[in-house]
């Protein structure tokens, strides 16, 4: 599977106490359509938003039907913006961006836009928000919903932990993003009709897993019981 196919991106946010000298701003932004980027640019004009301090966008998009693109457009619309907006190519490919599609009638589609930004005000012991991110390797098809699985999301859960400077129990939220291969992928990998069959269950619950393995909240279960034993949950 090619990295772009297949890497996991774990995003992860928190409200600790901070201690550094910068802070995290979160922009919500309405999308008309899910390539717009029109209140994107209206914030960098406005000199509310560095393009180059963004460290994260997620977002709701409307599409809701088999093989919708709309978070794919979504996603490119916003890298491309913020590449010709200032921020380094390099840069903008680093960023994770986590959309959910599906949101027909039910909340207006949206992104929230977040940048590391330099603080200047009182530095105390209140808790204000924090933000690190981490990425898997590569993840080989055959890994998919097993316990090597698990292990490579809990590792990315622990690189985003350390990018934003906090420990595991200051950790309030994380967002995943589990790799969703193609047939053609499955098939080089040779994996089984089983494992094809339960292939949601299985990725969503190693993802999940993985977060609450990083976060100390239970040891790394047996592979048996990824997917099935709702009784190994994540409530972050």
């Amino acid at each position: 599977m090619k990295p772009e196919d297949s890497a996991l991106t774990s995003f992860v946010a928190l409200g600790g106490a901070m201690t550094t000298t910068t802070a995290v701003n979160a922009f919500r932004i309405p999308l008309d359509h899910e390539s717009d980027t029109s209140g994107l640019a209206a914030l960098v004009t406005e000199g509310k938003l560095d393009a180059s301090a963004v460290i994260g966008v997620t977002g709701k998009v409307e599409g809701n039907w088999p093989g919708e693109q709309t978070r794919i457009a979504a996603d490119t619309a916003v890298r491309r913006y913020l590449t010709g907006a200032g921020a380094t190519a390099e840069s903008v490919a680093r960023i994770p961006m986590i959309f959910s599609s599906g949101g027909v009638g039910i909340m207006t589609p949206h992104i929230v836009v977040y940048a590391r930004v330099p603080w200047n005000g009182v530095i105390d012991s209140q808790p204000r928000l924090v933000v690190g991110s981490g990425r898997t390797q590569p993840l080989d098809a055959r890994w998919l919903g097993s316990s090597r699985m698990v292990s490579e999301c809990a590792n990315a859960v622990r690189s985003a932990m350390e990018d934003g400077d906090m420990t595991r129990d200051e950790a309030r939220f994380v967002i995943a993003k589990s790799p969703s291969p193609s047939e053609e992928q499955l098939d080089e990998a040779d994996v089984s009709p089983a494992i094809r069959r339960a292939l949601l269950p299985l990725v969503s619950g190693a993802t999940a897993l993985g977060i609450g393995v990083a976060l100390g909240e239970f040891e790394l279960p047996d592979e048996s019981r990824i997917g099935v034993d709702q009784s190994l949950w994540t409530g972050r």
